[in-house]
């Protein structure tokens, strides 16, 4: 019987354990992106332990290249900011609708947009918000902060947020895990139900 080690009368072992064939790893296996694998006794042979060793060191480039993606599409969207002469805590509006042209990821096509980078990296930031906007503040990987405007605390009313410190008394505060984020919100018409609630 396959794996089980003899006694020195030729019988099977006392507490030989009965494997299931269907259970048991094959001496060969077809794979489409490593080719074939070979076992010997459940044991992978030299090459396969390489194969498997070189996809477990790609798939874990691929994994740190998309987990980078979200930081460095952030870092870029802020160099533009800067590059368009708005510094840290400087708000942005765009001058037209924006279209299928604009570098940008999901945008609406029918409001304005004000933009903005917040930096917390060196104390907490004060971030006066005025009324009839909505939009989310994201941080450096593009996870979501807080919403403001009529998604947020204030309600489209306006108010006053505080990050990164909690507890803050009147002022709406959030915590964000980041040195940098960004704030992108629309302007709403002042008709819509929103502004009635």
């Amino acid at each position: 019987m396959r794996g089980n080690v003899q006694n020195d009368r030729g019988s099977s072992p006392k507490y030989a354990a009965r494997v299931p064939e269907s259970i048991r790893t094959p001496d060969r296996v077809e794979t489409e992106q490593l080719g074939d694998l070979t076992f010997f006794d459940g044991m992978p042979s030299d090459e396969t332990v390489r194969k498997v060793y070189d996809q477990l060191d790609f798939a874990r480039g691929v994994e740190t290249f998309l987990s980078g993606c979200p930081a460095a599409s952030i870092q870029a969207f802020l160099q533009g900011m800067k590059q368009a002469w708005m510094g840290t805590f400087s708000m942005g509006i765009t001058e037209q609708l924006l279209d299928a042209q604009t570098l940008w990821l999901t945008p609406s096509t029918t409001v304005v947009y004000c933009i903005a980078e917040i930096n917390v990296e060196h104390g907490p930031t004060v971030m006066e918000v005025p009324p009839g906007v909505l939009g989310p503040v994201d941080d450096a990987y593009i996870r979501w902060v807080t919403y403001v405007g009529f998604t947020g605390p204030d309600r489209g009313q306006g108010g006053k947020y505080l990050s990164p410190l909690r507890n803050s008394g009147p002022s709406s505060s959030t915590r964000v895990s980041t040195g940098a984020c960004w704030r992108a919100t629309r302007r709403a018409p002042v008709s819509t139900a929103w502004a009635r609630t």
